[in-house]
């Protein structure tokens, strides 16, 4: 009987360190933090080359925007006065680390081919990478935006995909992202400068972390996004990694900041973003 009932809290206090370390485990914040990169990464692909672009005349109706820095050469072939396209978009920021106004580090290419002016509907941007880091993360992949024309509220919108999309910290293994979004130009579509521009993203996406667990994102409600920020300044979205319980990363209500709450099982963690 006494060996009975030593076996059964032998029994019962492995059962709770067992749930105890599978909590510990559960709450881990790597998941979100490497989702957060993957997203934050193509973002800032998307405003790079819509900020450059708009300073072209080949490939903007308006140009002759500011450059959001002053250590990027841009080419564009065939340049004017060919009118024609394709066109191939390169944006060099050399070979080693430009900070640039917003206060990134960037270096590399982001090479982009564009069917039409970068605003014309139906025009279709493919934007790959060679050797580009983003904050000293690279960033590699096929990125694909499409201008969808205006939606029935007469916002201009984009489809946008990426495959097989990598970002890596050094030292680390490659986060990988796919992803198939929705950008809703809900401001600035009719000034002559982009940094009025907002935008709201919708969409989902799925990927690896750096520690080689699978996992999927759906945005819940609209990422908001200024061109004027380089950070999502509001919206929300679901974090589901494999094995794990579901996060919740909310990125707040308006504020200019590099920081998002996460919630794992009703518990919030501050999330400061690459």
């Amino acid at each position: 009987m006494i060996k009975a009932a030593a076996s059964i809290l032998i029994f019962t206090f492995v059962l709770s360190s067992c749930r105890k370390n599978d909590r510990s485990s559960d709450i881990e914040m790597q998941s979100s933090r490497d989702a957060s990169l993957a997203l934050a990464s193509w973002n800032d692909v998307f405003r790079q080359t819509d900020i450059l672009a708009s300073a072209q005349a080949d490939l903007n109706t308006v140009a002759g925007q500011p450059f959001l820095t002053n250590c990027v050469s841009v080419t564009v072939t065939p340049a004017l006065p060919n009118t024609s396209f394709p066109k191939v978009f390169t944006m060099d920021y050399g070979n080693t680390n430009c900070q640039g106004p917003d206060g990134a580090q960037r270096h590399g290419q982001i090479i982009a081919t564009l069917s039409g002016k970068f605003h014309d509907s139906l025009t279709t941007i493919t934007i790959t990478t060679n050797n580009y880091f983003f904050n000293n993360n690279q960033i590699s992949g096929t990125y694909k935006i499409t201008n969808k024309g205006r939606n029935g509220a007469g916002h201009p919108c984009f489809a946008e995909t990426v495959a097989n999309g990598s970002s890596t910290r050094a030292g680390n293994n490659p986060i990988a992202w796919n992803s198939n979004f929705t950008r809703e130009w809900i401001q600035g579509d009719t000034s002559a400068t982009v940094f009025d521009d907002v935008f709201l993203i919708s969409g989902k996406a799925s990927g690896t972390t750096s520690q080689a667990n699978s996992f999927a994102v759906f945005i819940d409600s609209p990422l908001t996004f200024a061109m004027n920020c380089p950070w999502f300044e509001s919206g929300t979205l679901y974090l589901n990694p494999n094995g794990l319980a579901s996060r919740f990363i909310d990125f707040g209500t308006g504020s200019c900041d590099n920081q998002a709450a996460v919630w794992i099982f009703g518990t919030k963690s501050t999330l400061y973003l690459d």
